[in-house]
């Protein structure tokens, strides 16, 4: 009588491995998981109807600029009223918006970090916020002002001074040598400089390279840089001075 090992032997001799082998189990746990949705074929993100925000979006259309002139008191005294110069709100050009984000690399101009647009956000507001283009600015008030220690401040300081170097003759914000510190009372005054004017900068000098180097061909090729955003396109017009409401130094 054959034993257990001679079975064994004799299975294994008739074995071809060649021919592959595959167990089914009616448990639903040790089911293989069913084949992925090919990509494409599914409905899942395509819409099924009108946005809804799309059909309402003109109740939320706003004049920012009529928006601008209306005062409201911060103190129980007084009331809101409408005054015809624009002073107690801010609203920043897109080309703030477009420094941060990098999309005027390709003009020399380098993203501004988030410690260097923090800074620049109060020389801006103490600048522009109160009707002029330079403020004075102290050390000690930007430590108070950010929560930051004095070596950083004179680090992120010097950034802004730097910023656009060596395309730039001027940083982004620039010490007024003429308005040093005055008597312990009045700290050094810089002359601070919007997204736009900085742009403005760099167009003319490269504008001024572009007919140097190709005459027409040269500018167009620079009208086309500015052009290839959307945002950028309906700047350039003012950028190039023809329609600015600013009068650049």
């Amino acid at each position: 009588m054959p034993g257990r090992r001679d079975e064994t032997a004799n299975i294994l001799q008739h074995l071809d491995p060649s021919i592959p082998t595959r167990t089914l189990s009616d448990d639903p746990k040790t089911q293989p998981p069913p084949p992925a949705p090919e990509r494409g074929k599914s409905n899942f993100y395509k819409p099924k109807g009108l946005d809804p925000f799309e059909v309402a979006k003109r109740e939320f259309e706003v004049n920012v600029f009529e928006l601008l002139h209306w005062h409201v008191p911060t103190e129980l005294q007084g009331e809101i009223t409408r005054n015809d110069k624009a002073t107690f709100y801010l609203i920043f050009d897109k080309c703030f918006r477009m420094l941060i984000k990098g999309e005027l690399q390709h003009w020399g101009l380098a993203p501004l970090d988030g410690e260097a647009q923090a800074m620049y956000l109060w020389f801006y507001w103490e600048s522009f916020g109160r009707g002029y283009r330079a403020c004075p600015m102290g050390n000690a008030q930007l430590q108070q002002l950010l929560g930051w220690s004095r070596n950083k401040v004179k680090r992120v300081l010097k950034r802004l001074l730097e910023y656009g170097h060596p395309v730039m003759e001027n940083g982004i914000v620039s010490a007024l040598e003429q308005f040093p510190p005055f008597e312990y009372v009045r700290p050094q005054v810089y002359r601070v400089y919007l997204p736009r004017e900085i742009l403005a900068t760099r167009w003319r000098a490269l504008m001024e390279q572009a007919r140097r180097q190709s005459g027409t061909e040269g500018i167009q090729e620079l009208r086309a840089r500015l052009v290839r955003d959307s945002e950028a396109e309906e700047m350039l017009p003012i950028i190039e001075g023809t329609t600015s409401e600013i009068s650049l130094d």
